[in-house]
């Protein structure tokens, strides 16, 4: 499995073998998503069908796209504001 090493500056050279595996060139951009401690890189210039089910092995069973919007709502909410007092809610 590639490696490599950040740099004092916080920097990372993204492996020949991912580069090749993912089409990159000098100049794309990398969308990072943090997920339970881990990272996930996601080529911004890929197209829309590659996105699908990248992280379908997080989802939460009958649980309503409402709920999952609900949710992305207050975290970014939680992300600008901070966490708000709000009351429990229920599984959508």
């Amino acid at each position: 499995m590639p490696e490599t090493i950040m740099s004092t500056k916080g920097q990372i050279t993204v492996p020949k073998a991912v580069r090749d595996a993912l089409h990159l060139r000098e100049g794309d951009r990398l969308l990072c998503v943090v997920v339970d401690g881990s990272v996930i890189l996601q080529p911004r210039n890929a197209e829309v069908q590659s996105f699908i089910g990248a992280l379908a092995s997080h989802a939460v069973e009958r649980t309503s796209l409402d709920a999952y919007d609900l949710a992305v709502g207050e975290g970014i909410s939680d992300r600008v504001e901070g966490p708000a007092d709000r009351p429990e809610r229920r599984s959508a």
